[in-house]
């Protein structure tokens, strides 16, 4: 994203702001329409000038959370947020089915088009809304949450990782990986990125804040952490306010 200056009122720091979710909703139907093009990954890992980085980010991930999923035994995992479903091929191939949900229909007919596997099911649906009844399951025993609890409201996260919780088999696993703050919250909203031309709504939280979500929602229903820390090393990441963090979390049966 530009950076822009310190009185811009797009840029809200330390201060707990809502951002509007049909503003969301709108940038994630443009972000659609880039998925069809020469560099799908930069669509959803927003590295629209730099697609080089955009695979290499995405061959760091893939090679970085898989082993830490231990998919070998797994059944069935679910990625909330999939968009183009990225983390399909990944899954499939540890013979593991996999359902990938997501709030944008637009992103899932990419999604659905690249990855027609029979173990393969993507489902039309908020992050916020997850729950046995939704999916019409509750025996997850992977899933993966990558990247999307910067486009809700807090109270919205907390819903999400709630319902998690909810969908998931009495022993799981999971992989948690956000865009966090290097020092305080930071709130983008209507933010202009010249980089993906376009508005930006996102919140940044600190670490101590997304611990405490973690504590009040997953920890509270028998998962732990197990490790947790940065994932990209400095040549992958190219902000100077933000860092990719990930998390561990397992509840043993």
């Amino acid at each position: 994203m530009s950076q822009p200056s310190h009185h811009d009122a797009s840029r809200i720091t330390g201060v707990a702001t809502d951002i509007d979710s049909a503003s969301v909703a709108a940038f994630f139907a443009d972000r659609a329409t880039r998925a069809g093009g020469p560099n799908p990954l930069s669509a959803v890992i927003y590295q629209d000038r730099h697609p080089e980085l955009a695979r290499a980010r995405d061959t760091h991930e893939r090679s970085f959370a898989v082993p830490r999923l231990k998919l070998d035994g797994a059944r069935i995992a679910l990625d909330v947020g999939c968009g183009i479903g990225r983390w399909a091929p990944d899954i499939i191939d540890h013979g593991v089915d996999y359902v990938g949900t997501d709030f944008s229909a637009e992103l899932l007919e990419h999604a659905r088009s690249a990855h027609g596997q029979a173990s393969v099911r993507f489902v039309h649906l908020a992050a916020q809304d997850l729950s046995p009844s939704t999916l019409g399951r509750s025996d997850f025993d992977r899933v993966l949450l990558a990247g999307l609890l910067i486009y809700l409201n807090d109270v919205d996260v907390r819903r999400v990782l709630h319902g998690i919780e909810s969908v998931c088999a009495p022993s799981a696993l999971l992989y948690i990986r956000e865009p966090a703050a290097v020092t305080t919250r930071l709130t983008l909203k209507g933010h202009w990125s010249e980089e993906m031309s376009s508005q930006y709504n996102a919140i940044y939280r600190s670490i101590t804040e997304l611990n405490a979500l973690l504590a009040d929602t997953l920890l509270q229903a028998g998962f732990n952490v197990v490790e947790r820390g940065d994932l990209y090393p400095e040549h992958l990441n190219n902000r100077s306010e933000t860092r990719q963090v990930y998390y561990i979390l397992e509840r043993p049966a």
